[in-house]
C-alpha cells in the first residue's frame, strides 16, 4: 500500500488499460472493449468519451493536460499503396479536435506533446 486513502471507481466496461496520470491529477485510461478514452479526475469523476480509436492507431498522452494525441493512417486504394494520409486527432474530456493530415510513404509515429500542445513525431525514411 502507497497510502493509506483507497479509492474504487467501478467502471462501465470490462477491460481497460492506464494510459498516463498527469501532472494536473487526470487519469486517462483506454476502453479496449469500445477502444475509445475514459478520462478520470480523482475522487469522483469520470467522463467516458463517444471517439473510437482505431486498433491501428498510434497515440500519445500529453503528460501535463491530458490530451489524448492520436494519429490514424489511411493508405491510398491502389493495389500496391505507395501513399498514406495521417489523420491527427486531438482528444480532451470535452472534445475532439482534428488537428491535422500528413502525406507520406510511412505512418507517422507520436513521440512527445510539450506543454505548449506541439506534436512531436517520427516518421521512418525509406
Amino acid at each position: 500500500m502507497i497510502s493509506e486513502d483507497q479509492l474504487c471507481i467501478p467502471l462501465n466496461t470490462s477491460k481497460v488499460s492506464i494510459l498516463k496520470v498527469c501532472s494536473n491529477g487526470l487519469i486517462v485510461l483506454l476502453d479496449e472493449s469500445r477502444r475509445s478514452p475514459i478520462f478520470f479526475t480523482p475522487p469522483n469523476t469520470v467522463m467516458y468519451h463517444p471517439s473510437q480509436i482505431s486498433k491501428y492507431a498510434k497515440y500519445i498522452v500529453n503528460a501535463e493536460t491530458g490530451d489524448l494525441w492520436c494519429s490514424t493512417c489511411l493508405w491510398n486504394g491502389d493495389p500496391f499503396p505507395t501513399i498514406g494520409t495521417d489523420t491527427v486527432r486531438k482528444i480532451t474530456p470535452t472534445e475532439e479536435i482534428f488537428m491535422g493530415e500528413l502525406q507520406s510513404r510511412n505512418s507517422i509515429d507520436p513521440l512527445h506533446v510539450d506543454s505548449k500542445g506541439r506534436f512531436y513525431f517520427m516518421t521512418p525514411y525509406g
